[in-house]
């Protein structure tokens, strides 16, 4: 019940609220409250009403868990997979499902926040005089939407996942211990993936250099000294698309 969101997309919990309620999803920022004074058998209006106004703040944790278990009692097995719960074939799932797993995960060892922003700092700086600042860079980076790939075992099967890191809703550093403890996940299944599969690309996840471009750069690409190696996997995976992750 008292679960902790370490991730949350709330963007696509709004969008998936919307389409379960087969409604769109109104935000409300305030409401204005009218009162009137009663005297004797009538009231006081006009210029002796009071107005206030008051903020209606949303808990993105409530919202969450009541939109779970709603999927859980319309969609049924139809579009809800809890693995949690029951004993699912993921390969019988059908794309684009909603899928909830209890599994072990942790963040590629490849992927080193850390030295990518000094080899990114240091790209940009080549030409530049002065040190580069990694604070900078990092707050470069979070407006950015950078992406961060989790890899996750549940039984015999093998997911992978590419999260924003400004919708971590802890510090990352306890977001990289994952491996620690088993976590849910929920998420839409997109598609499964087969031999040399691209956990992730720096280029495209953390450069957003367009596709255009990176057509014409090999795959392991240096550039001067720089180097930005795309993590690869030779196994079976299954990519989710993450709405939620939590303890």
């Amino acid at each position: 019940m008292f679960n902790t969101i370490l991730y949350i997309d709330e963007e696509k919990l709004r969008e998936y609220d919307s389409i379960l309620k087969n409604k769109p999803n109104t935000k409300v920022n305030a409401r204005t409250i009218e009162r009137k004074a009663r005297i004797g058998n009538g009231f006081i209006g006009g210029e002796g009403k009071i107005v206030d106004e008051a903020n209606i703040e949303t808990n993105v944790n409530y919202e969450y868990f009541r939109f779970e278990t709603k999927a859980k009692e319309l969609v049924s097995e139809e579009y809800f997979f809890d693995f949690t719960e029951n004993d699912y074939d993921i390969s019988t799932v059908p794309s684009n499902s909603l899928i909830k797993i209890r599994a072990n995960a942790y963040v590629p060892e490849e992927f080193d926040t850390s030295k990518m922003l000094d080899e990114y700092a240091n790209l940009i700086f080549q030409s530049m005089s002065g040190q580069p600042n990694i604070e900078i860079f990092k707050e470069m980076v979070e407006r950015r939407q950078v992406k961060i790939p989790i890899i996750a075992q549940y039984e015999n099967n093998n997911f992978f996942m590419k999260i924003d890191m400004n919708k971590i809703k802890v510090e990352y550093e306890e977001f990289e211990n994952l491996e620690d403890d088993e976590i849910t996940i929920v998420g839409k299944k997109v598609r499964r993936k087969s031999g040399d599969v691209e956990i992730y690309n720096p280029y495209k996840d953390f450069l957003k250099i367009p596709r255009a471009i990176r057509r014409t750069m090999p795959k392991n690409q240096q550039n001067e000294g720089f180097e930005f190696n795309p993590i690869i996997r030779e196994e079976e995976f299954y990519e989710i698309e993450v709405l939620a992750i939590y303890r």
